[in-house]
């Protein structure tokens, strides 16, 4: 196992890493902004100096603020180096006080976040053509200009010292703009940029909704993952894989081929990452069939330097360096999920140290990975790479028994996650046990429906017709649907035919098993039913779940998953409504026990801006639109 930042190799020039997957289809981009190449470019020694520096900066923060003065150790690591690294390490006091540390603070280094400066998004407009035709109310409309105009307050681009001098910043040098979730989060993240597109596709922001993909594959192309974000502390762990389904959204948006053909090289890489030993785990089932499934795992054993002084306290608590050293993995790995932190990862939901992410085989990325396999195979058809969809396919076909094998119980009637023991270090074959799933209740639990929405063929047409329904894809992408009409919904079905992930039978019984799960509250979907201080648990509701699980439930075939699905969507909607009204910014998370309460608890201050907020909004204001006379302030 890795221990520390993976090896750092000189850029490519931004024409080599285009040409190479896609040529000859270097037309396929517009022009974009470089960022000035390194003459020196920081190696794996200037990026490690770098950090080290960073984290003693942030331990004399600590002990000069205390930690409940505002404290946030992410602030200290994503300070941009204004002198020398020596002379600043030289410089900095043992044990200074405010006065020194402000003073320290001015003299060696610039301000969190002024190594971005706003892009101005050259394809936002005021109110875009065709932006939300379905909603009527004008208070609804009103804010959701509103909404849309925060677009260009997110939307940013590496300063050109981050590429002239990358050994004094911690932020990766992209070449394109991107849009930044908001408040301490002043980079780009990886699984917050889908629900980030869904939105600049609902704004008409084509071009920089490219722009994020593009930024990603670029990553991707250097480092062989895709990272948590775009800092060098983030490139220890990859985040919940959703790459080919941004690629998929903006293809639906744009019908630009090229734009697939261009990513299409860098998709099979990240599927590889996936397939890895690092992540893929075999288990055979109670019939001896065996599977591959995939955990989070990530490659690094030491305190995460963004909150270095958090996870060296909770490891305080354990005695030998071996035993530091692995929560420090669960520590990473579990933020490797996006949940960090959550009672989910947990063997004692009381008790951090507790956690064994490492050995669980979770619900929702396994999810992802089926959703990433079908999105690779109808790409690869598209673009002509017959045996390669084929081989794609059925990858998907096996994760889809695996899932329902491995991860399926009947009678809960939902998808559980899977915990190994922990005595055999989480290696080699294991034998599937009824016990070892994990029968709490959790959002993920139900993320699987989200798969309804995908599986059937409306990928290969331009925008215009997809304005009645957005299932989307079976094979071959480039033949003609035809309208299936059911009792109970119009599908859209190709000729050799599709299979939802969940049919309608089976999704109105996991339908019934979330409405009785206790998860449903005033203001959307809780994150779980047991309220344990963590930010992924009860009482809060996050804008990813809630968008996963009612287009899910909307495109399940069900007329009553399709009015639940509404009902979700609406109690979203008017909660971040009256918390923008009571708060003028739309918020990371909610709290779901009370309309327009936001969310809070964690290792951090709950912050606002934000872009999977404003993409979720957006993409259910487009789904469900909002009538003239219906109510948008909270139910009294």
């Amino acid at each position: 196992m890795a221990v520390g930042l993976p090896r750092t190799r000189r850029p490519h020039p931004h024409h080599v890493l285009l040409v190479l997957p896609c040529f000859p289809l270097l037309l396929c981009l517009r022009p974009v902004e470089m960022a000035p190449t390194a003459s020196a470019p920081a190696g794996p020694d200037a990026a490690a100096a770098l950090l080290a520096l960073l984290q003693r900066v942030q331990s004399a923060a600590l002990r000069a603020l205390g930690p409940d003065d505002g404290f946030d150790p992410k602030l200290y690591v994503d300070l941009p180096l204004a002198a020398d690294e020596r002379a600043a390490a030289a410089a900095l006091p043992a044990a200074p006080s405010r006065v020194e540390l402000d003073a320290y603070l001015a003299r060696y280094f610039g301000a969190a976040g002024s190594d971005l400066v706003p892009a101005g998004p050259r394809d936002f407009q005021p109110e875009p053509r065709g932006f939300l035709p379905r909603v009527g109310s004008r208070e609804a409309r009103a804010w959701a200009l509103e909404v849309h105009a925060l677009w260009k307050d997110l939307t940013k681009r590496v300063a050109p010292d981050v590429g002239e001098r990358p050994d004094r910043h911690t932020l990766l040098p992209l070449t394109r703009s991107g849009v930044v979730p908001g408040s301490r989060f002043r980079e780009v993240y990886y699984w917050d940029s889908y629900w980030v597109v869904r939105g600049l596709l609902v704004s008409k922001m084509y071009d920089t909704a490219k722009d994020i993909v593009l930024n990603l594959v670029d990553l991707l192309g250097k480092y062989g993952f895709v990272p948590n974000g775009a800092r060098s502390y983030y490139t220890n762990r990859s985040q919940p894989p959703l790459l080919s389904s941004m690629v998929l959204e903006v293809y639906r948006a744009t019908g630009d081929v090229e734009f697939v053909r261009c990513a299409f090289q860098s998709l099979l890489k990240e599927h590889s990452f996936w397939m890895s030993e690092i992540h893929n785990v075999v288990i055979m089932d109670k019939h001896g069939q065996v599977h591959n499934l995939a955990r989070y795992q990530a490659r690094w054993n030491k305190p995460r330097p963004e909150c270095a002084t958090n996870d060296e306290e909770l490891a305080s608590k354990v005695n030998s360096r071996a035993a530091k050293e692995k929560l420090y993995q669960e520590i990473a790995s579990t933020a490797e999920s996006g949940w960090d932190f959550s009672s989910r990862w947990m063997r004692n939901s009381t008790d951090m140290t507790t956690l064994a992410t490492t050995c669980i085989l979770p619900v929702d990325l396994n999810t992802f990975i089926f959703k990433m396999e079908r999105d690779i195979a109808a790409f690869a058809k598209l673009i002509g790479e017959n045996a390669t969809s084929e081989k794609f396919l059925q990858a998907s076909k096996a994760r889809h028994i695996a899932i329902d094998s491995i991860l399926w119980n009947s009678d809960m009637e939902q998808w559980l996650d899977y915990w190994f023991p922990t005595d055999r270090g989480c290696q080699g074959v294991y034998q599937w046990k009824s016990n070892s799933q994990n029968h709490n209740i959790f959002a993920s639990n139900f993320v699987p429906l989200w798969l309804n929405a995908h599986h059937l063929e409306a990928c290969s047409f331009g925008p215009s017709e997809f304005s009645e329904r957005r299932n989307c894809y079976s094979f071959p992408l480039d033949r003609p649907v035809k309208k299936i009409k059911a009792a109970s919904d119009s599908l859209y079905m190709s000729a050799e035919g599709s299979v939802q992930f969940a049919d309608p039978a089976k999704s109105e019984r996991v339908m019934a098993s979330l409405q009785a799960s206790g998860l449903l509250h005033p203001a959307g979907i809780a994150t779980s039913i047991t309220n344990t201080s963590q930010q992924w648990d009860f009482p809060n509701g996050w804008a990813p779940l809630q968008h996963l699980i009612a287009e899910g439930l909307l495109h399940s075939g069900s007329k009553e998953a399709a009015k639940l699905a509404e009902d979700i969507a609406t109690r979203w909607v008017r909660t971040n409504y009256a918390a923008y009204k009571a708060t003028g910014t739309m918020h990371e998370k909610y709290d779901v026990e009370a309309c327009g309460k936001y969310g809070g608890g964690g290792e951090y201050k709950s912050q606002t801006g934000f872009g999977w907020s404003n993409g979720v909004v957006l993409s259910f204001l487009e789904e469900f639109g909002w009538p003239e006379d219906k109510e948008i302030t909270c139910s009294r």
